[in-house]
């Protein structure tokens, strides 16, 4: 188990590593202040959630933005505390949530990829766009991995948001 937890922050560190550098000043960025976070779910996306009913998935992307957008906010906006008003705007590409099943048989990562757009509140001119930034959920397959989840009432998607806004926050303001 220890293995996973090592490979899950190898990971991370190397997501963190690879982001691109934006070209804001550490003086810009301290000037704003985060005032609200939009998130949709791009026309051509693909989520697959392991439903099949159309109603579902339909209630599984309504989810999936409220939920990104709702920890964006909190996560990347308790540290913009300065004036100038900002909005982040999340278009979801891909979110792929393989189910229980999935996971034991077969395995797979849970993914997501969206591009956010960081905005002038007020004029609503770009300030700066981290485009298809990709987070994995790793150590989330086989049997010992979801009775763990099962044990920690852990959500895989949690995860996948936690770390979008995790990478978000580092690529923005660096912390």
């Amino acid at each position: 188990m220890k293995w996973l937890f090592v490979a899950g922050a190898l990971l991370a560190l190397a997501a963190c590593a690879s982001l691109p550098a934006h070209h804001l000043s550490t003086i810009e960025v301290e000037s704003y202040k985060l005032e609200g976070v939009t998130a949709s779910v791009a026309p051509d996306a693909s989520v697959d959630w392991g439903i099949d009913e159309p109603a579902a998935k339909e209630q599984a992307r309504t989810d999936a933005t409220r939920r990104l957008q709702e920890h964006l906010f909190k996560y990347v906006g308790e540290k913009m505390q300065g004036t100038q008003p900002v909005r982040i705007e999340v278009v979801i590409h891909q979110v792929v949530v393989p189910s229980k099943t999935m996971r034991v048989v077969m395995g797979g990562l849970p993914v997501l990829e969206a591009t956010a757009t960081l905005k002038n509140a007020t004029t609503g001119a770009e300030l700066a766009v981290l485009r298809k930034h990709r987070v994995v959920a790793a150590g989330t397959s086989g049997v010992a991995s979801i009775l763990v989840d099962a044990m920690l009432s852990e959500d895989v998607y949690d995860k996948l948001i936690f770390n979008y806004g995790l990478d978000y926050r580092a690529w923005l303001l660096g912390k």
